[in-house]
């Protein structure tokens, strides 16, 4: 079992069966509607001049995902190359958005979309989730400069 692509280990197969005419039945017993879990994730507030997030899970580099998709960065004018002040835990820290870390030099800290779509925070060559004390379900405050 995949710690990290666990879902793609187990839907790859089954779509690859599937593609190759293996009954539905044949992947396993159905699954009851009603026993699904629906994922409530907070919503982000956005602001003129500041984003309220939320840390939803660090990475095992020590990367913090957020809330938050590309559209809310550049909703508040935060592009690539663009520096903001994050505020976690009452400490304040700059981070420059980025396309890719390679953007970045080592130990810059950088807003970037994930893999997932979402914005993550993360230290180029660092642990971001370490160096700042952060985990799972902290407020993240970015402050936006204003132009």
């Amino acid at each position: 079992m995949s710690r990290t692509f666990h879902g793609r280990d187990l839907f790859s197969p089954a779509a690859a069966h599937l593609s190759r005419g293996v009954a539905l039945e044949e992947l396993g017993p159905p699954v009851d509607p009603l026993a699904l879990v629906r994922l409530e994730l907070p919503e982000p507030e956005v602001g003129r001049n500041r984003i309220r997030a939320t840390a939803l899970y660090v990475d095992h580099f020590g990367n913090i995902q957020l809330n938050l998709k590309r559209e809310h960065l550049e909703n508040g004018a935060v592009e690539p190359g663009v520096t903001v002040e994050l505020e976690l835990a009452l400490e304040r820290y700059y981070a420059t958005a980025a396309r890719t870390f390679a953007d970045a030099r080592a130990g810059d800290v950088i807003l970037y979309e994930d893999a997932y779509g979402n914005v993550a925070i993360a230290i180029n060559g660092g642990n971001a989730a370490e160096t700042f004390g952060a985990g799972p379900g902290q407020e993240v405050r970015i402050h936006l400069r204003t132009p």
